[in-house]
């Protein structure tokens, strides 16, 4: 099992060394390294099991605290699974990744909604087109539900955005493209807290705004490719609007 760490010795000697060190990566993220580039060189994939705690340590000359704590960072990142009484396994994609670092940024200022907003607009168009070609007939009937299951939520705004968002999940999965599926479901539960935050649009945008959905989601069904991007673009820039209206930048 050739894991090998990468830089200086993994034993620090003394003050001194640990001094020198101080700019270098830190022993985990050195352990954590050597377990990703163990997983690509064998070409493991979602499921197959790791060396155990002990052997890396061993391997690697750490101790068994340093190998657990990587294989923590790596599984917060999803890029290994681990569980009590087995051996970890290299991890699944987790479609909502990317939704709490885009949150934490939101929430820091880093980021603003409308950013986020302008990002999601540009994937999303070409996502629709997409979906428009790749769909199954499972999925378009899906889409026409979640769209009319809005209509019949307008009064209940939390409802109606769980539909919302369910929609654009819906259609990015049926990309075939995991990609737009991961990024867009991180971008729709990244942002429900900051559009939660916004006042109840008025009824015609309200209308507006399931309208639009209706039409997406049925042009998506009917294959319209061209159709479905127009329609998503045309509910982006509407939602926009009514996000710039209620103080969002």
């Amino acid at each position: 099992m050739p894991l090998k760490l990468k830089g200086p010795e993994a034993k620090s000697k003394g003050r001194k060394a640990e001094a020198a060190a101080a700019n270098c990566e830190t022993l985990v993220q050195k352990v954590s390294a050597a377990v990703v580039q163990y997983m690509r060189e064998r070409h493991l994939t979602a499921g197959d099991t790791l060396p155990s705690e002990a052997e890396i340590a061993e391997e690697l000359k750490v101790s068994r605290t340093v190998v657990r704590e990587a294989f923590g960072a790596l599984a917060a990142l999803k890029l290994i699974d681990v569980g009590s009484g087995r051996r970890a396994r290299v991890g699944t994609v987790d479609h909502l990744i990317l939704a709490l670092p885009l949150e934490h940024a939101l929430h820091t200022g880093q980021m603003t909604v409308q950013h986020i907003w302008d990002a999601r607009r540009a994937l999303e168009v070409r996502a629709a087109e997409l979906a428009a070609n790749r769909r199954t007939d499972e999925e378009a009937r899906a889409m026409v539900a979640r769209a009319s299951a809005m209509r019949k939520s307008m009064a209940h705004r939390a409802e109606m955005t769980q539909h919302d968002i369910a929609l654009h999940t819906l259609i990015a999965q049926a990309t075939r493209n995991g990609v737009f599926h991961t990024i867009i479901a991180s971008f729709g539960a990244a942002t429900q807290g900051a559009i939660a935050a916004v006042d109840q649009p008025n009824r015609e945008n309200t209308e507006l705004i399931v309208s639009l959905h209706e039409r997406l989601a049925q042009t998506v069904a009917d294959r319209d490719a061209a159709g479905a991007a127009a329609a998503m673009n045309e509910h982006f820039y509407t939602s926009l609007r009514v996000l710039v209206e209620a103080g969002f930048y």
